[in-house]
């Protein structure tokens, strides 16, 4: 006769000494695992122990199904915790037949209380080390597995119990560690099966279970505030990039949510210890990352907004008449369906209902758009300036100048759009003023080149301000239009510079340049090349040598992207352009020469 009390009290006084080992034996350099290895003695005395028990049980034929259930239960149990240990300390095959061992004994009895959780768990880690195996489709099926294994287990109706309760039979309604191990299971096989996607470059079923990961982790209130908080907020980038801003925005909802729910606990004393001490300051980090993404949604909105109208208008059309503006985009308008907007159980409406999730079509939609964005950018820039890594400040400026730069495309008054630009420049202009370029190169690159496309676009501004009919500006028009140009051409020479071997202009370029780096070099030249041909200047003597300046630099750019394939074919129509431009300057140069040396002439007669 079995006694089944006797091998459960023993089982549950040798898992005893393997939390004791795991949770006190001190960490060895000299053997790391040593915790490990004598836990894994132990499960492999257990095993030998439940096989020659069912072994018996089966000979004897004596009908003790319930001690067999069991037994057999806690084997499966033990095959699972040997596969996972291991697995850890790089036993990968031994792991891998463990846990199969494991799935394949719990498989008629997968859907009981008793066996579901030693199942999934089984299930999920063989297919983490599948996945590390680069076996990803094994490992989506398996993960696919579990997670089928998990829904019809909960068509049942039954609570799952965990190993403790394998061999210390509980009371059902003091069940309570079992249904929060299962569902910590359950959300487990949605973030692999959401990291294996990433890992495979199938990003949108990637986005869609981590998605699903984080609604788990609310609806089961397994998690920490702070961490599930920034997870929602880091998908969000996914989605805005996607230009799928409703969903974006409903998880960057949820994020603020969240810590808004932590900020109430944080106020309540005494602090629950799990909190921490610093936590405070660490939830003040966090609202500053989350409230720059906020910005982040709105910039991309407003950006994207601009770039569709601008393939959407054409040289012949009314600039004036908004009406064909929103008649030709209205198939632009956001249509999300409702399975993409989960988190039911949330109240999300405040931070929903204060930002549009639909593209921009007029003034009007902009201004509410960019005021949401600098609202938010303020709120995170008195945290980052604080801060002594400076970089997250710095390039929140810029997102202030990436705005300004957006909106003054929605407003047609030029003298706005002048005002915009240049406080989008001044931002980056006070940014310089803080980086030493021989510290922070890098972002003094980025800074210089910003700079110099915005005064590209205040020169245009500038320009069509000026009366084309007269041809006789007035000297604040010159003044403005050589500002923009002098200034711009300030910012593109540093940034050229920055890459050349030597300060000349026809220098050799570095090496080691990337597509983006030789993309934006190439790109200086024909802004630079433009800054110097649209100087105005009473000495004929020096509008040549600018016209001459513009025409070398205009000639570099054909020289460098001819020995660029790659980045030439991104460029293809700024090749004809600058073929364009270096013929009419040519005949600019031909011309002013024949004039000076005519005044030279005349000059000569009258002395």
């Amino acid at each position: 006769m079995v006694n089944l009390k006797a091998i459960l009290d023993d089982i549950k006084k040798l898992y005893g000494n393997i939390d004791s080992f795991l949770q006190t034996d001190q960490f060895d350099e000299t053997d790391p695992f040593k915790s490990y290895y004598n836990s894994c003695d132990l499960l492999i005395d257990m095993k030998n122990q439940l096989d020659s028990e069912l072994g018996s049980i089966r000979d004897q034929g004596n009908g003790a199904d319930e001690a067999e259930f069991r037994l057999n239960t806690l084997l499966a149990c033990v095959c699972r915790d040997l596969g996972r240990i291991y697995i850890h300390i790089g036993s990968d095959s031994d792991g891998e037949q463990m846990l199969q061992q494991c799935i394949d004994l719990i498989e008629p009895q997968k859907l009981t209380a008793e066996g579901i959780i030693p199942y999934i768990g089984a299930t999920i880690e063989l297919s983490i080390s599948r996945a590390f195996q680069k076996e990803f489709e094994c490992a989506i099926k398996l993960l696919l597995k579990a997670v089928d294994g998990y829904k019809m287990f909960q068509l049942n109706g039954n609570l799952a119990m965990d190993i403790a309760d394998l061999y210390n039979p509980p009371k059902l309604e003091v069940l309570a560690v079992g249904p929060a191990e299962l569902n910590n299971l359950h959300i487990m096989a949605f973030y692999y099966l959401g990291q294996i996607y990433n890992e495979m470059g199938q990003l949108e079923k990637a986005s869609e279970f981590c998605h699903e990961t984080l609604n788990l982790h609310r609806k089961f209130k397994l998690y920490d505030s702070l961490e599930f908080s920034l997870n929602a907020t880091t998908l969000s980038y996914y989605y805005v990039e996607k230009e799928r801003f409703k969903v974006a925005r409903t998880l960057l909802a949820v994020g603020i949510v969240t810590l808004e729910q932590l900020k109430l606990q944080l106020a309540k004393p005494p602090m629950p210890m799990k909190l921490g001490g610093n936590k405070p300051e660490t939830y003040k980090s966090y609202y500053a990352k989350i409230a720059r993404c906020w910005a982040l949604y709105g910039l991309k909105l407003l950006n994207s907004s601009k770039l569709r109208l601008l393939d959407n208008d054409t040289d012949d059309s009314d600039d004036s008449d908004m009406q064909a503006i929103v008649s030709a985009t209205k198939h632009l308008q956001l249509t999300i369906s409702d399975e993409d907007h989960i988190f039911s159980h949330l109240d999300l409406s405040v931070y929903e209902n204060s930002i549009s999730c639909n593209y921009c079509l007029s003034f009007d939609d902009a201004k509410l758009v960019f005021d949401f964005a600098t609202k938010w950018l303020e709120r995170a820039k008195d945290h980052f300036k604080s801060k002594s890594d400076k970089t997250d400040y710095l390039e929140l400026i810029l997102d202030y100048a990436e705005g300004c730069k957006n909106i003054a495309y929605f407003d047609e008054n030029t003298e706005t759009q002048i005002q915009m630009g240049m406080r989008g420049v001044q931002y980056i202009e006070d940014v310089l003023e803080m980086l030493d370029p021989q510290l922070c190169l890098k972002f003094c690159r980025i800074c210089w080149y910003e700079a110099g496309l915005l005064y590209s676009t205040l020169l245009d501004d500038h320009l069509h301000n000026m009366d084309p009919i007269s041809n006789n500006p007035s000297p604040d028009e010159i003044k403005n239009v050589n500002e923009s140009c002098l200034n711009g051409i300030k910012h593109l020479e540093a940034f050229i510079k920055s890459y050349k071997e030597a300060p000349e202009l026809d220098a050799k370029w570095f090496e080691d340049m990337d597509l983006e780096g030789e993309h934006n070099m190439l790109y200086a030249h024909l802004y630079l090349g433009r800054f110097y041909s649209k100087l105005i200047c009473n000495d004929r003597k020096k509008e040549l040598e600018n016209i001459q300046t513009s025409q070398k630099l205009y000639q570099r750019f054909t020289h460098e992207i001819n020995k660029r394939p790659a980045v030439a074919e991104i460029l293809r129509p700024e090749m004809g352009v600058a073929r364009e431009m270096l013929q009419l300057l040519q005949l600019k140069i031909q011309i002013l020469s024949l004039y000076l040396r005519a005044l030279d002439g005349a000059h000569s007669s009258n002395a």
